[in-house]
């Protein structure tokens, strides 16, 4: 049991969280003269160490679901769709990324968008190099669109690692506060980001005592009902479904927000 649990640990600490690169980051900028152990030097090193591990798993996850999504194509899917009834039918569709047609709110969806031709394109069966050119092409394309979003992340990240005291972020977020969830849903609803740049955040977030549930639902709010998006949304959807839209998402992101804070201990 021991050894497993050694392995495990190795895995999340040395593969998963790469904390070897951050090592060697610490050590190339202590060989340049940069203090890691100061607030200017911690900053630098978190940043650098985050963008990059941030960039390598994302590219990797991208990878790997465009190239099981090339697999699935609109007519395929509908196939599927079309074999599941009741509540499955509506997992599954969640999980294949179409919902407005179950729910029967096709009528909330702007006229241009209704009314745009589908061109239904039979697909040839893909070789497995056209589909690695297709998983790296998603690769590249996402990659552009988040970049940016992902480096004003970190530095957000590496300024509350570093730079705001911890009594204060406990203060608002931590233990002592009920309304930690709540607080830290509203506060993402301003703000706009990928939700790989609002991993720094949470690991910042979380090192500085706030609770887990309380992490999730800020990064949930960020991701999910930020006011930009809020604003693109209103553009292609009419005022029920934005809304309908909205108030699922709060009640959602609060219910499992508390409910991470209450079996916290359970999971780390």
């Amino acid at each position: 049991m021991q050894f497993l649990s050694t392995i495990w640990i190795f895995i999340q600490d040395q593969i998963l969280g790469m904390k070897w690169l951050s090592s060697l980051i610490g050590e190339f900028l202590y060989s340049i003269g940069l203090d890691t152990s100061g607030k200017i030097g911690g900053s630098v090193q978190f940043f650098i160490y985050d963008v990059i591990k941030i960039v390598f798993l994302l590219c990797m996850l991208i990878f790997v679901i465009s190239y099981i999504q090339s697999f699935f194509p609109q007519e395929r899917t509908k196939w599927i769709l079309g074999t599941f009834h009741g509540i499955g039918a509506n997992i599954l569709a969640a999980l294949l990324g179409t919902v407005i047609e179950k729910l029967h709110l096709e009528n909330q969806v702007e006229e241009f968008i209704r009314n745009a031709k589908q061109i239904d394109i039979l697909q040839e069966e893909l070789t497995v190099k056209d589909r690695i050119k297709y998983a790296w092409e998603q690769v590249v394309e996402t990659l552009k669109k988040v970049f940016p979003y992902i480096l004003v992340g970190v530095g957000i990240g590496a300024f509350i690692h570093n730079w705001i005291p911890e009594d204060i972020i406990v203060r608002f977020l931590g233990t002592g506060n009920p309304f930690g969830v709540i607080i830290a849903t509203i506060v993402g609803v301003p703000m706009y980001a990928d939700i790989f740049g609002c991993i720094p955040i949470a690991e910042a977030l979380l090192a500085k005592g706030a609770r887990l549930g309380v992490v999730l639902s800020f990064m949930m709010g960020v991701t999910t009902l930020s006011l930009p998006s809020m604003i693109m949304l209103k553009k292609a959807i009419k005022p029920k479904l934005l809304g309908l839209f909205i108030g699922i998402c709060i009640v959602g992101i609060i219910i499992v927000g508390y409910a991470f804070n209450a079996f916290q201990y359970l999971l780390i």
